[in-house]
């Protein structure tokens, strides 16, 4: 008895006809299937839905077209061959991988009319939020994605009025009405100006705070006054519009201001400014996306996935909202070193 082959192996003209009738063929996998898992034609033909007489002559076209038989026949009843056997096996493997097969087709034809609405957060870019859309994009590449930003309070409105579908945002956030997932974390740092790393310049604490307005992300800004509160700085004296215009005032020699190790680095240039590490380890803020919870789940699910495989980042989703809690920094010099800025 010929073993049964697979038809995607073969090259013969038998092969050409299997691919012009694959829907054909198909279909007989899955009434072969149904005798295969009943041993009795009466309840497979029932089952699918077909007259005993169909179902029996469906399989022997198809044992006609694998050119191998699939079953023995005897006055007693039917039973598998060892081809049929092997078909029994292989055929749910096969049937499945052509049923996802063709959802993703399905998906991928619609998505090529899909419009995805994202915005950042300010400075986005130094917080890898560009490499995590991009992530995206390169999953998806029939989908239109299209980009706006703004500050983490902004974002949320947004989202609320379906201006854009996702939004990067700095948590804790004040948005129970949305989904809110953990993407990431920055490490805070402090800019400060240059002669605050010297011996003779102030300590920390003699220099003015400077920070942006609290209204454009107020739960982020209430973590930084946690992270710096009681280090024994002063309150903030001043408040500028953005970070590049935080970081010409520092570089000017008015104070010092907080923010994600990415931004400040981004915005250090010259002699003028230094980016000094914090000791402390939970010096760190979170990054997160929202969306609506009426979102489609598989589309958002697929999102937060590509940002945390551009992050490499394994956090689960809360609700809007994300508890920290206080933490206790101290100061050191660029790069690795623990020593106490004066």
């Amino acid at each position: 008895m010929m073993a049964f082959q697979a038809p995607a192996t073969r090259t013969s003209d038998h092969t050409q006809r299997l691919t012009m009738n694959h829907s054909g063929l198909l279909r007989r996998v899955e009434y072969f299937l149904a005798v295969a898992e009943e041993l009795h034609l009466g309840r497979a033909a029932e089952r699918c839905h077909v007259t005993q007489p169909t179902l029996s002559q469906q399989i022997k076209v198809l044992e006609k077209e694998l050119e191998t038989r699939l079953l023995e026949r005897s006055k007693t009843g039917i039973s598998l061959t060892a081809a049929g056997e092997i078909l029994r096996h292989e055929a749910p493997h096969l049937l499945g991988h052509i049923h996802s097969m063709r959802t993703k087709l399905k998906a991928a034809s619609s998505e090529g009319h899909r419009l995805v609405r994202v915005a950042f957060s300010r400075a986005g870019h130094a917080l890898g939020q560009r490499a995590m859309v991009a992530e995206f994009r390169r999953d998806h590449p029939a989908v239109n994605v299209t980009i706006a930003s703004g500050w983490s309070d902004g974002n949320v409105r947004l989202v609320r009025a379906r201006e854009v579908d996702f939004a990067f945002v700095r948590p804790p956030i004040a948005a129970d009405d949305l989904q809110l997932h953990v993407v990431g974390s920055s490490e805070i740092v402090m800019l400060a100006p240059t002669q605050l790393t010297r011996s003779t310049g102030p300590a920390p604490a003699e220099l003015p705070l400077i920070m942006w307005p609290r209204d454009q992300a107020p739960g982020y800004y209430d973590h930084l006054l946690r992270i710096i509160g009681r280090e024994g700085v002063g309150h903030v004296v001043r408040e500028e519009p953005d970070y590049a215009n935080i970081a010409s005032a520092v570089a000017a020699g008015d104070g010092i201001s907080f923010m994600d190790r990415g931004i400040a680095e981004w915005l250090t240039h010259g002699e003028d400014t230094q980016v000094l590490r914090l000791r402390a380890s939970a010096a760190h803020a979170p990054l997160g996306v929202i969306s609506r919870r009426d979102q489609d789940e598989n589309l958002a699910n697929r999102f937060v996935l590509a940002c945390r495989r551009a992050t490499a980042t394994e956090l689960s989703p809360t609700p809007g909202g994300f508890p920290v809690g206080s933490v206790r920094p101290t100061f050191g010099v660029p790069g690795d070193r623990e020593s106490d800025v004066r």
